[in-house]
């Protein structure tokens, strides 16, 4: 139990916290924030994609495992995102298609990467095994 905590809420809290700081640096320094909230959110997949590879790293998770991992990643992205930037700067405009491809990124990264964990375990058992 103390390690699904851990995989869901803990880690997809901290997920959430490093894209929310990132944004947070370019919206108060850079004048066009819409352009460069998008340029974040291209840099901010690829690293929490590596987070979840690294974090995972070692276990092979089931698919329903790792979705489950994946839509509580995305809901707490959801819910956070409510009162930390759309009520905090009456941002109401915040919702556009980066906004949701990042909801769903969020939620297929952990998936994303437990398969490619799988895959790799399985990998190294065949060429162990001699087949």
């Amino acid at each position: 139990m103390e390690q699904l905590l851990r995989d869901t809420v803990y880690a997809g809290i901290l997920l959430w916290a490093a894209g929310y700081l990132a944004s947070m640096a370019v919206y108060h320094s850079l004048p066009d924030y819409g352009f460069w909230g998008k340029v974040v959110l291209l840099l901010y997949l690829p690293c929490a994609f590596g987070f979840a590879c690294w974090y995972f790293s070692g276990r092979i998770l089931s698919l329903r495992y790792s979705a489950g991992i994946g839509i509580s990643w995305s809901l707490i992205a959801i819910i956070l995102d409510f009162p930390f930037i759309v009520l905090r700067f009456g941002a109401w405009q915040y919702y556009g298609p980066d906004v949701y491809v990042y909801y769903i990124a969020m939620a297929v990264i952990p998936m994303a990467a437990g398969t490619l964990i799988r895959k790799r375990e399985m990998a190294e058992d065949w060429q162990v095994s001699g087949r």
